[in-house]
C-alpha cells in the first residue's frame, strides 16, 4: 500500500513533512504545485518553489528514498494566447523541472500531458481530467503511466475493477470532501487555473464554494455522500489501486502529517471532517463521528447509485453528524471584573 503525499512547497515543510511520517517507507512521492508563473495549477499551495528550491527539494525528498512530482494540472492552460507561444513557455518549464531532477508531472489538458511525456517517463493524469472509465482512460495510454480517478467515482467499485485491468496505474484521492458529481467543480476548477496561473486575476466572492457550503448546510447528508475513503476502508480498495493520494498543498504541514498518519495507521479516532481537505468549514460546524461510519463500506459497495430512491447516506448522516455546540464564555462575575 503506496502513499502520494502533498507537499506545501517550501523546503523548511517538506523537511517537517518527511520527519513527522511514521512511516516512509509505504510513501512513494510528495507533489507540490506548479509555478504560477510559469504553468499555473489548479490548486493553491502555501508556497511556489522556485527551479532552485525545487532543486534543493528534489535532494532533500530523494535522500529519504522519496520521489517528488510537480502538479501542474490547470484545466485552462491556454489562456488564449497563440498556443505556439504557450507551449514554448511550457515546454521551457518542463525542461527546467527535468534539470533539477523532478521524477514525474501530474497535468490535466491532453496538450501539457504530451509535452511531458518527452521529458518524463513517470507522468499521471490528474483528476482534473475526469477519467471514469477505461475508454476515456485509453486515450491517455501513449502519454501516461498513471491516471488518478475521477474523484466521484471512488465508491463505484466496478469502475476501479475495470481501470485496475489496465497497463495503467490507477490512483484514488482519499480525503477529498467535495460534493459528489459536484455540477460546479469543472468552473471552480477553471476559476482555480486563472487564479494560480500566469494572469493577474483576482476574485471578489467565490460563489462555487459559497454554494459548496450552504448545499451541505441544507443537506447535511451530501457530506457522507462526498467519495472520501476513511483510513480503515483502504484494504477494500487494494486489489484495485495502486497508490492513495492524501490532498492538501494548502494547509499547514502539521495538519498534512496529522492526516497522512491517520491514513497509514489506518483508523481515526474521531471527527472524520479532521482529515478532509474540502470545505475546511464543515469541520467546524459539523462533527462527523467516524466510529459511527463502520461497517458503511459494505454498503457503499453494492450501491447503484440511484439516491433518489435509497436513503441510506440520509439515515446514515441523522446517525453519524451532528452540529457543534457553540458555547459562550460565561460573564464575568463582579468580583472578577474588579
Amino acid at each position: 500500500m503506496r502513499f502520494w503525499v502533498a507537499h506545501p512547497g517550501h523546503t523548511r515543510g517538506l523537511r517537517t513533512l518527511l520527519s513527522g511520517i511514521e512511516d516512509l517507507r509505504r510513501v512513494e512521492a510528495v507533489y507540490a504545485g506548479g509555478s504560477p508563473e510559469r504553468i499555473g495549477t489548479g490548486r493553491p499551495n502555501l508556497h511556489y518553489p522556485t527551479i532552485d528550491e525545487v532543486r534543493e527539494q528534489v535532494e532533500l525528498a530523494h535522500s529519504h528514498d522519496v520521489r517528488y512530482d510537480v502538479v501542474v494540472n490547470s484545466t485552462c492552460p491556454l489562456r488564449g494566447e497563440p498556443t505556439r507561444r504557450v507551449l514554448e513557455r511550457y515546454d521551457r518549464y518542463l525542461r527546467d523541472l527535468e534539470r533539477a531532477g523532478v521524477d514525474g508531472i501530474v497535468a490535466a489538458d491532453p496538450i501539457i500531458l504530451e509535452l511531458a511525456a518527452e521529458y518524463f517517463d513517470r507522468v499521471t493524469v490528474s483528476c482534473l481530467a475526469f477519467v471514469n472509465d477505461p475508454e476515456k482512460a485509453e486515450h491517455y495510454e501513449d502519454v501516461a503511466t498513471a491516471i488518478t480517478l475521477d474523484t466521484s467515482h471512488n465508491r463505484r467499485f466496478e469502475t476501479l475493477e475495470a481501470l485496475s485491468r489496465l497497463g495503467m496505474e490507477l490512483k484514488v484521492i482519499v480525503n477529498e470532501g467535495c460534493l459528489l458529481d459536484c455540477p460546479y467543480r469543472p468552473f471552480h476548477f477553471n476559476l482555480f487555473s486563472h487564479l494560480y496561473g500566469p494572469d493577474e486575476v483576482s476574485v471578489y466572492d467565490d460563489y462555487y464554494y459559497r454554494r459548496c457550503i450552504a448545499d451541505r448546510l441544507r443537506h447535511p447528508e451530501l457530506i457522507i455522500k462526498s467519495p472520501w475513503i476513511r483510513p480503515e476502508d483502504l484494504e477494500h480498495y487494494e486489489p484495485y489501486v495502486d497508490a492513495f493520494k492524501i490532498s492538501g498543498r494548502s494547509h499547514q504541514v502539521r495538519w498534512i502529517v496529522k492526516v497522512v498518519n491517520a491514513y497509514l495507521e489506518g483508523r481515526w479516532d474521531g471527527n472524520l471532517l479532521d482529515l478532509l481537505d474540502c470545505p475546511r468549514e464543515l469541520r467546524d460546524y459539523f462533527y462527523l463521528d467516524n466510529r459511527a461510519l463502520d461497517g458503511a463500506i459494505e454498503r457503499w459497495k453494492e450501491c447503484d447509485h440511484r439516491c433518489h430512491e435509497c436513503g441510506f447516506c440520509r439515515e446514515l448522516a441523522e446517525r453519524a453528524l451532528r452540529v457543534r455546540e457553540f458555547r459562550r464564555p460565561e460573564a464575568a462575575t463582579a468580583g472578577e471584573r474588579a
